[in-house]
């Protein structure tokens, strides 16, 4: 039990302002100190203070009224003391007079209920920031309600969540506080970007010094041309003519002040040439170092980051915000610094020349920086309104362009174009708001400037008349004047940019400081085999902080066993899959394969070994090739011909234009669902996991594409232990064990014949899909599972052996010791295979036509129903005999018809179309095509496929190798 500190009315009392959300009180323990008055009503209730299991308060009472309430129990009675002006027990109850307690989430606070014979009491309310302690206190009367014993642990009210500095709540399960890291500010976080480019950034900088040097010539050579080689007036100039020695002289100097003028320049020139060379170069490498760095720290984020963001706002950052860096860059070395030095260099030179007029100088001094401040403050904050409505608005188009095919098919393009109009409307007026500011204040800063030259102008020339100063130095000084104002009329310039580069940088630094929930341990542990087994303990997670998902679910999977999960939607199924899969870690207990957390396990063999086929298969943009070979880049054809076939993917593969090198657009647009679904299955059997998780994994196909695949997955499921979530229950009944979920518990567990016997949930759900009515239905039901039970059987002892997951998939592959490759009647193709028949009418397909034309080759035969049958495969057709390469080759020829492009002549560009002249393997040709992106498809990794109007092809195999004039003569126009 817990030692309590001598009761005192000032010990443990309520501090601070009710709901003022300060740390203390948020991440108060379970076992706080009770004020005195609490202690004395307790005492009259016959209950002693170092008896108390757990005590702790809450600071709103059941109607919302800010009120200090405290939760006291004890070994086996529940108490909430209101303290108050009147101290009273508001609730006294044994905690086992209630078969459950819960936390109920609502809006800004929640309930702690306890279920009295069989309805729900409220026994106090809190507010969120209290929300971990009742949560985790909740949890354990509840188990204490289930004939556990009550333990509270001394750290269960103190959140893992909240940083121990500043109390912040941070996002997900940990990780770095965004209040408490060292961010610096922005300017010195870049500085500190370019540790890699310090040398050549620190030579830029003198280059910088050298560059501001020589532009100091110019004036003094202005005033040495002036006072002692021009003529000031009109009887020097005669006085001059009447020397010729002096004239010669004078010209002499000339000569040499406009060569050292030009040396100066070229030298500047040069040093520009130099600087901006470096400054292209490391901007670009500082851009595309970011850039990466965004890109690694995204996909280190977990699933739960990207439920929060829009995608469309975190492309607009790595694609355009990064070009901020590139800014920053040239502010080093034509921008910011560039002015800053210059201003200290030509001030020295003005106060050099004439103190007195660099003082009068410097008048519109003060009234540049207050306008600069006053700009700032206001422009600053329309940046961020302005950047965040170009976010929105990009956020809002890639919704919408995702989802078009939706926004047609319910006729909502005028309404879509309404909320694209009004996002429009905001970016514009944000915009202008900046544009109108700045419009206004440059014309002011430019006559505030102008004050200074005045003053100049009257006051110099004074001194030149009446000899003080002479007209050589006041040219120099007004050289120098306007060398000085430019820095400053930059000036607002300067703060435009640098609002909007702290906005931009701001934003990406945002993504960099956002800490990962998903964290690697730090000595992660190594499976050198994996068993399968999964076992989920006391799980508790939500998606949403107070609104739990799963309630401290527990469940064992034994190794090579067969799960089946059902359930309505919402009821946790899917939850389990993120969970087991780390795409978010659980708030409470611990998810364990073979033993070890999942936390612990290393990544590697976690994702490596862990197959997961999702509802919603995704394909990226690229080949077939490409999506299955996704997990496993080095798998060969053998083995991913072998996955499709036992995903029943391999034969409408082949039926596409490139077989496997066909390309598919975003998300696999030009596939059915039902194709992506196979291909995804595929891409998840290629890697062979030991744990396979199939997500409602038949959801998207027909009942023939159905069986097949279950078919096929009841042979790849042995020797592995497999999830499978599904509302078609029929697909489960051969599953070793189904467990039914609702509101994140496990509500019934058993084989389907069990479950059915238990006439509960799961018994209903089978009524309702099979249309069997509520009377007898279980009877007649288990007549018809006599004879499938003999099936059950076999199936687990299927699926306890380690057969390789993939066998009886392998293609027959062909070689010409089994086969014959002839001609028949009416010379059409024909196969013979020894010993078994001779195949008819057969024709070749390419399995692989960009990576391997003369590799995997398919003999195929029509059947009368449309459809077509793989003879076998050829590994390599140079390995059979001639003439069976000639047939194969004559068949491969009628099915392919492609120009490939041997020479580019010409390419006109009239209308959005492009005319070739090119010289191809079947002669010259001229065709026309569209200009864009789908009628120059890729090919392999440097060729092109072009489609002309009528869909005719044109293939350049490699692009790279066309000679230089039509390689740039193509690229001019196909770019992409």
């Amino acid at each position: 039990m817990p030692d309590f500190p001598p009761s005192d009315s000032r010990t443990g009392t309520f501090t601070g302002t009710p709901g003022d959300g300060s740390t203390p009180a948020a991440d108060r323990p379970l076992h706080e100190p009770l004020p005195a008055t609490v202690v004395k009503v307790l005492r009259d209730r016959g209950v002693a203070p170092e008896t108390l299991v757990a005590s702790t308060c809450t600071d709103i009472d059941l109607v919302g009224r800010y009120r200090e309430l405290w939760l006291v129990v004890t070994a086996d009675r529940l108490l909430v003391v209101s303290h108050d002006e009147a101290t009273a027990v508001d609730l006294d109850m044994a905690i086992r007079a209630a078969e459950e307690y819960r936390t109920q989430g609502g809006v800004g606070a929640g309930l702690l209920q306890a279920r009295v014979n069989g309805s729900w009491v409220d026994v106090l309310r809190y507010s969120n920031r209290r929300a971990y302690r009742f949560e985790k206190l909740a949890r354990r009367l509840d188990r204490h309600a289930q004939g556990e014993p009550l333990e509270v642990l001394p750290d269960d009210g103190v959140d893992p969540r909240r940083c121990p500095r500043c109390g912040l709540l941070r996002e997900g399960g940990g990780g770095g506080c965004p209040r408490c890291v060292n961010r610096g500010a922005v300017l010195l976080r870049m500085w500190g970007l370019m540790g890699p480019y310090r040398g050549a950034a620190t030579g830029m900088m003198l280059l910088l010094v050298v560059g501001i040097a020589l532009d100091l010539v110019s004036p003094q050579l202005t005033r040495f041309l002036v006072d002692n080689v021009l003529p000031g007036s009109p009887a020097e100039a005669a006085a001059l003519q009447a020397a010729p020695g002096q004239a010669a002289a004078n010209i002499q100097l000339l000569l040499q002040v406009v060569l050292i003028l030009a040396t100066v320049q070229v030298l500047r020139m040069g040093v520009n040439l130099i600087n901006g060379r470096l400054s292209s170069r490391i901007g670009t490498a500082i851009t595309f170092d970011m850039r990466g760095r965004l890109v690694g720290h995204l996909q280190r984020l977990s699933v739960g980051y990207y439920d929060r963001q829009q995608v469309g706002s975190l492309v607009g950052r790595v694609a355009y915000d990064t070009e901020s860096l590139h800014g920053f860059v040239h502010q080093l070395t034509g921008g910011f610094l560039l002015q800053v030095l210059m201003l200290i260099g030509v001030g020295i030179m003005m106060f050099v020349t004439d103190w007195r007029l660099a003082l009068f100088t410097l008048i519109p001094a003060p009234f540049v920086v207050t306008g600069t401040v006053i700009f700032w403050r206001h422009i600053y904050p329309r940046n961020y309104r302005a950047w965040d409505s170009s976010s929105k608005q990009a956020g809002l188009l890639a919704g919408l362009l995702s989802g078009i095919r939706v926004v047609k098919a319910f006729g909502q393009e005028d309404r879509e174009f309404e909320r694209f109009g009004r996002a429009s409307q905001r970016l514009r007026d944000t915009r202008m708001g900046v544009e109108l500011a700045s419009a206004t204040f440059n014309p002011s800063m430019g006559v505030i400037f102008q004050l200074g030259g005045w003053i100049v102008w009257y006051v110099g020339g004074r001194d030149v008349i009446g000899g003080r100063l002479t007209l050589g130095e006041l040219m120099a000084f007004f050289g120098y004047l306007w060398m000085f104002y430019g820095p400053l009329a930059t000036l607002p310039q300067f703060t435009n940019w640098l609002t909007t580069f702290v906005t931009q940088a701001h934003r990406v630094f945002e993504i960099l400081d956002t800490p990962a929930q998903i964290r690697e341990a730090e000595r992660p542990i190594h499976l050198a085999e994996m068993r399968g087994e999964i076992e989920f303990d006391r799980v508790s997670f939500g998606y949403q902080r107070h609104t739990p998902v799963l309630r401290d679910l527990s469940l064992t999977i034994r190794p090579g066993e067969l799960l089946g999960v059902v359930g309505h939607s919402g009821s946790g199924k899917t939850t389990l899959v993120n969970l087991l899969c780390r795409f978010y870690d659980v708030d409470e207990g611990c998810i364990r394969i073979d033993g070890v957390d999942v936390r612990e396990l290393a990544r590697e063999d976690l994702h490596g070994r862990v197959g997961v086929v999702l509802q919603e298969p995704f394909l990226f943009r690229g080949s077939v090739w490409d999506n299955l070979a996704y997990g496993r880049p080095g798998a060969t054809p053998e083995e991913v011909i072998a996955a499709t076939r036992a995903a029943n993917a391999h034969d409408f593969i082949l039926r596409q234009a490139h077989a496997y090198d066909t390309w598919v657009g975003e998300r696999g647009a030009g596939l059915s669902g039902g194709e992506r679904q196979r291909v995804g299955i595929a891409r998840v059997l290629l890697i062979d996991p030991r744990i396979l998780v199939l997500d409602e994994a038949t959801s998207s196909v027909d009942t023939e594409s159905e069986a097949a695949i279950q078919a096929a997955l009841a042979e790849v499921v042995r020797g592995r232990t497999t999830i499978a979530i599904a509302h078609r229950l029929s697909t489960l009944r051969h599953a070793h064990r189904i467990i039914v979920m609702d509101a994140g518990r496990i509500l019934e567990s058993g084989t389907h014949a069990e479950l059915l016997a238990q006439d509960g949930t799961y018994a209903r759900m089978v009524r309702m899909q099979q249309g069997v009515s509520t009377g007898g239905s279980v009877d007649a039901l288990h007549v018809q599972l006599q004879a499938e039970r003999a099936a059950q059987q076999a199936a687990e002892e299927i699926t306890r052996g380690s057969l390789p997951p993939l066998r009886g998939h392998e293609p027959r592959w062909l070689t010409p010791d089994v086969a014959r490759v002839h001609l028949g009647t009416y010379e059409t193709l024909h196969v013979t295979i020894r010993d078994e028949r001779i195949y008819g009418g057969v024709f070749a397909l390419r399995c692989l036509p960009v990576r391997y034309p003369a590799e995997f080759i398919s003999l195929r035969y029509p059947q009368p129903d449309g459809h077509d049958v793989e003879v076998g495969l050829i590994r390599r057709l140079e390995d059979w005999p001639v003439d069976a390469q000639r047939l194969i080759r004559a068949s491969l020829t009628r099915r392919y018809f492609v120009h490939t492009i041997e020479a580019l002549h010409r390419i006109e560009l009239a209308n959005n179309y492009l005319t070739f002249d090119v010289d191809t393997d079947l002669g010259p040709q001229r065709f026309t095509m569209r200009w864009q992106t789908d009628r120059a498809l890729e090919y392999g990794s440097n060729g092109r496929m072009l489609l002309d109007t009528d869909e005719n092809r044109y293939l350049i195999p490699d692009v790279m190798k066309l000679p230089t004039h039509e390689r740039h003569l193509f690229q001019r126009y196909i770019y992409w």
